[in-house]
């Protein structure tokens, strides 16, 4: 054989196997995320100052509704009240009475690291005829 057709049967299956390796997706070199520790620590909890209660609206009172609103509150790091979202609602009003009465919330945000931060938390509020 000569030695132009042994460098053919010598370079030709290293060419075709480097075409197929190319045309494979990359292989990812890490496959596990690198943990990095980020060190929280409350320097002061979220205080609530002052908390109004809702008005039970006159349709709920003549239609003898009670119960408890749950809302989701977004204390934000500036001090305001921001995103209220209703977990748990009431009928004739009670529930917008709620809102009314969460967004009047008085509070001193929480304290990560000594910076004021954004928590969400739940808030009731319960309607009773007693």
């Amino acid at each position: 054989m000569s030695d132009r057709r042994r460098l053919v049967f010598l370079v030709l299956p290293l060419l075709l196997s480097t075409t197929v390796v190319w045309a494979q997706p990359p292989t990812m070199l890490f496959h596990s995320p690198v943990a990095v520790k980020v060190s929280y620590k409350v320097t002061r909890k979220l205080k609530i100052k002052k908390k109004p209660n809702p008005e039970y609206t006159s349709e709920a009172k003549s239609g003898g509704i009670q119960g408890v609103v749950v809302l989701r509150v977004e204390f934000k790091a500036d001090g305001t009240i921001g995103d209220i979202q209703t977990v748990r609602g009431l009928p004739r009003g009670l529930t917008e009475k709620a809102i009314e009465a969460a967004r009047l919330i008085k509070f001193q945000p929480e304290m990560v690291n000594g910076q004021p931060t954004t928590k969400t938390l739940t808030v009731t509020y319960r309607f009773s005829l007693d």
